[in-house]
């Protein structure tokens, strides 16, 4: 199972990143990320509380 939580995390994060080189930070919407990452809107929010917590706030700090 934790390995499978990894995996989908992974993937969002390389979606997002996608998302956000695309489509800039203030302009990539989430239901575009899931959709690409094929994960839920609920699995997102999983791993990730709000947008000012998701993959593109971290990508963007690094």
């Amino acid at each position: 199972m934790q390995r499978r939580v990894q995996l989908t995390r992974t993937t969002i994060l390389a979606r997002a990143a996608e998302q956000f080189d695309r489509h800039g930070y203030t302009h990539a919407a989430l239901h575009e990320i899931t959709g690409v990452s094929h994960a839920t809107k609920g699995g997102l929010y999983f791993h990730f509380r709000s947008k000012r917590t998701s993959p593109g706030r971290r990508l963007t700090s690094v």
